[in-house]
């Protein structure tokens, strides 16, 4: 793709600046004019010999992002930033040198710009990435009281993906999925589509590079021929309202290859079968003058009557109002044309029908609709009114920020509400994480467990061995806490802990049997080793198996969060964990085997058999034999058919030992059944 329209190259390949300062002389005059020469200027001298991240060198660069922002419109101090924001990226030139030389307002666009965080690392599944993602986009847009933070950053940004061949194939694929799931969704949302698509499309090749050269060649000719195709339409078009009296806006655009594969993804459609690859959108000012613009077009071009679809007589479930055909037009391509009022217009970007929640099947939240839109507003109005104009000031106080967006120690974002304290966090993260709070780190710093954060703060929190929870934490007067999550968690805590004691006895009850004939009791059984449990999300917390299902390494398991003495671990299909999980179904937490155990575990067996004298002595051996601790065994004789009970505890490793153990007594003379439990 070529580096951008506005800018001119020399026959050595350098960057003609003097022709670049005329064509932004057209847009700005004056004292703003002036800066935006010394900025440019100024980057020459610094930056034209120093090399770039994303261009031949910093010059390059900041030409190259302020005639972006140049395209878009925006002012001379976002130009300047646009300028010099590689210099202080770089530190190249100090911050003081930029407030000296320019002043503060330039080098607060460029430091805001630089401290916006692009989205880093996986996730295991795709909607806890999903989840991820849109909380870094409402994070971005939370840091953000500055729209031309967000230009320059989208500047900044295409700078990259034109550079993304220079990257290792690891870093192309980190940061295209960056740019397609984070800043091209935020451009579209601020309606900048020209960034949109051209991020949307060059992070499309990295990621999939085959179905990109394939659509590419399906489209047989330069995107700027297809654009050259829309504006001849559109012509016809203007000329055609203009005699049926119509006074409209007409807005075309050639589809970019991204939406084009979203689209045939969408629909299961080859290339072939799609009608919009081109498009004209056309803006009216009432219902009736929408129906005479659908005639006009009709006139024009024949239309294809399955894709008619009228959605102004007939809105959609999200309240989305317009008018869709699908026309033959010149040469035999087929167009989407899209009718609707300004009004309908309005409600479909920024009401609740807004497009890009359509597009992107977000649920809505009107928090972030308020600030996208006070963002829209500024893009609109920044030209008319001055960037410290009373008027913005006076709308930027109604966006008030009810959330904050803090990043765990892998990287994560989390989303708190304003005022949120390091212990929110804690319980945010996780119920026994909060329990078990004993201090917390922000930014790598120790701070009180009151500390309020901020958004892109570095929360670690600080885990003791067992959960200790503080009735001081649910002091009003002191806040450790500012969610009703983590108020309810601590008091749950504390009811739990009166009825403790009865639900450990549920869990573990003690075998009710009758008189044994035959008990030996040799040793207690060795506790669990550290390593033989891993606790998922948790480090160094005590666990020890239950006694009620007594599980062995291979059973699957489940830990259960007790009061004091740990996590206690189960068998996944124990009936006591399960009569029990209904009322205290928060306690459960996932476990599993560690991969290196060397432990053995106790395992309660029970053995039916004929009654006869040397049975236990048979019984003795195989475990001798097989060099199993015996930790108890006891046997009773069932008077009623004279059948010997045996109940026996012993260690072992895990299940396939078990197993065997099995086997091999079920196959000593006189034995009816043999089976795990008692």
């Amino acid at each position: 793709m070529r580096v951008n329209s506005s800018i001119t190259l020399l026959e050595d390949g350098s960057i003609d600046s003097k022709a670049w300062l005329d064509l932004i002389a057209r847009q700005y005059q004056g004292p703003q004019l002036s800066l935006i020469q010394s900025a440019t200027e100024f980057c020459q001298k610094h930056g034209a010999d120093l090399p770039s991240a994303y261009a031949s060198n910093c010059f390059a660069q900041g030409l190259i992002m302020a005639s972006i922002l140049t395209e878009l419109k925006a002012d001379h101090e976002a130009l300047i930033a646009a300028l010099l924001y590689e210099l202080l990226h770089q530190n190249i030139v100090s911050a003081e040198t930029i407030q000296l030389e320019f002043g503060q307002a330039p080098l607060r666009i460029i430091q805001s710009a630089i401290s916006l965080p692009l989205a880093q690392g996986s996730q295991k599944n795709a909607k806890s990435k999903a989840e991820q993602v849109e909380r870094y986009r409402k994070m971005i847009l939370a840091m953000v009281n500055d729209v031309r933070v967000v230009l320059v950053k989208l500047a900044e940004c295409v700078c990259i993906m034109r550079a993304i061949k220079t990257f290792t194939p690891a870093k192309r694929q980190l940061l295209a999925f960056e740019m397609m799931n984070v800043y091209a969704p935020l451009a579209n949302r601020l309606g900048i589509g020209q960034i949109k698509w051209e991020l949307e499309d060059r992070a499309f090749a990295c990621l999939e590079a085959e179905p990109y050269q394939q659509i590419k060649e399906n489209l047989r000719e330069k995107r700027v021929d297809r654009e050259r195709y829309i504006d001849t339409i559109k012509a016809q078009l203007l000329v055609s309202l203009k005699q049926a009296g119509v006074k409209a806006e007409v807005a075309g655009r050639a589809k970019h290859i991204y939406s084009i594969w979203r689209k045939m993804q969408k629909k299961q459609l080859s290339f072939e079968k799609l009608f919009d690859v081109q498009a004209l959108r056309v803006l009216v000012p009432d219902v009736s003058a929408c129906y005479v613009a659908l005639s006009c077009v009709h006139e024009l071009w024949p239309p294809i009557a399955s894709e008619f679809r009228d959605y102004i007589s007939s809105p959609k479930p999200n309240g989305y109002r317009s008018i869709h055909s699908i026309v033959i037009g010149p040469e035999q391509k087929r167009i989407e044309i899209q009718i609707r009022t300004f009004a309908m217009h309005e409600e479909s970007e920024k009401g609740v029908a807004a497009h890009w929640r359509y597009k992107e099947g977000s649920v809505r939240d009107a928090n972030l609709e308020n600030r996208i839109n006070w963002l829209r507003s500024l893009l609109e109005w920044q030209k008319e009114l001055g960037s410290e104009s009373q008027e913005l000031q006076a709308l930027h106080s109604k966006v008030v920020d009810e959330q904050i967006y803090v990043f765990t120690p892998e990287g994560e974002v989390i989303d708190l509400a304003k005022g949120a304290t390091a212990l929110d966090f804690a319980y945010r993260i996780h119920t026994e994480v909060g329990h078990r709070c004993q201090g917390a780190k922000v930014n790598g710093k120790l701070v009180p467990l009151s500390s309020a954060l901020q958004t892109t703060d570095k929360v670690e929190i600080v885990l003791g061995k067992l959960p200790k929870p503080s009735r001081d934490w649910l002091s009003r007067q002191t806040p450790y806490i500012v969610t009703d999550q983590a108020r309810k968690k601590i008091q749950q805590w504390f009811r739990q802990q009166l009825s403790e004691k009865v639900v450990e006895e549920k869990l573990e009850p003690e075998a009710e049997l009758d008189k044994p004939e035959f008990e030996i009791s040799l040793k207690k059984p060795k506790p669990i080793s550290h390593d033989d449990i891993i606790v998922y999300g948790v480090d160094n917390l005590l666990t020890r198996t239950a006694g009620c299902c007594r599980p062995i390494m291979g059973d699957k398991v489940m830990g259960y969060i007790t009061q004091g003495r740990g996590i206690s671990v189960h068998r996944a299909d124990c009936h006591v964990l399960q009569n029990v999980t209904a009322e205290h179904a928060d306690r459960l937490i996932q476990v599993k085997w560690g991969e290196n155990t060397r432990s053995r575990y106790p395992v309660d067996l029970t053995l039916y058999a004929q009654n006869r004298g040397d049975l236990l002595k048979d019984i003795t051996h195989l475990f001798s034999q097989e060099s199993l601790s015996i930790l108890s065994l006891q046997s009773m004789i069932d008077k009623t058919d004279d059948t010997l009970i045996v109940y026996t505890l012993i260690e072992i490793h895990n299940t396939e030992q078990m197993q065997r153990v099995l086997s091999l007594l079920k196959q000593l003379k006189g034995v009816v059944e043999v089976k795990r439990g008692r």
